[in-house]
C-alpha cells in the first residue's frame, strides 16, 4: 500500500535494489515475493511515472547500479 501511496499519491519515481541471493531464493516463505514487491513498487505502482528495479547478487555491483540511477535522475531533470 505504501508503494502505491508514494508512487501515485506523491507522484514519486521509485528505484528499488535487491541485494543478495535471499532476494531471489530463501529457505522459508515465498522466494520470489521480495523481488516481486520491489519490481511492483518501481515499475507498476505508477505506470505513468515508472522507476526501475535492479538486482545485485553482491555489493560489488552497487556502484554501477547507483550510477545508472543517477543517470536516470539527471535525464529526468534536464527534460
Amino acid at each position: 500500500d505504501m508503494a502505491d501511496f508514494v508512487a501515485t499519491g506523491q507522484n514519486a519515481v521509485i528505484f528499488s535494489i535487491g541485494l543478495g541471493e535471499l532476494v531471489t531464493s530463501t529457505t522459508y516463505g515465498d522466494p520470489p515475493a521480495g523481488q516481486a514487491m520491489m519490481e511492483y513498487a518501481a515499475e507498476d505502482a505508477n505506470p505513468t511515472n515508472q522507476g526501475e528495479y535492479y538486482y545485485a547478487p553482491t555489493g560489488s555491483q552497487l556502484r554501477q547500479i547507483f550510477l545508472a540511477i543517477a543517470n536516470r535522475i539527471a535525464t529526468r531533470l534536464t527534460r
